[in-house]
């Protein structure tokens, strides 16, 4: 959907901040879970196989047509989510929250 951005060194910029200058999207959804770590998963968070994570699935559409598609993973030791709401708001009326935690560290440095 976005042919441009085959000629753009990312390293010199965020692909979030390019897109939104070049490519605004119009809408967007997230979809929040939990899983257990694959072994990729774990190897790249330097957790264990298994552990549980956080996962945020994110799609972008710029007038319905799909701009990005991101899956990321957070050990879910360090987060948790919260909402504040009354009973009368709707579902867009809504504020939700998700807070990090720090991961503490071992006696050996880890």
């Amino acid at each position: 959907a976005v042919p441009e951005a085959a000629d753009v060194d990312f390293s010199d910029v965020a692909g979030g901040a390019w897109l939104m200058d070049h490519i605004p999207w119009t809408e967007a959804s997230h979809r929040i879970g939990a899983l257990n770590a694959t072994a990729e998963i774990a190897r790249v968070l330097r957790i264990a196989m298994g552990e549980a994570v956080l996962s945020v699935e994110r799609h972008t559409w710029r007038l319905n047509e799909g701009v990005t598609q991101v899956w990321q993973y957070f050990p879910a030791d360090l987060y948790h989510l919260s909402a504040r709401f009354t009973p009368n708001q709707g579902p867009h009326d809504q504020q939700a929250e998700t807070h990090q935690q720090a991961r503490p560290t071992d006696s050996q440095g880890g």
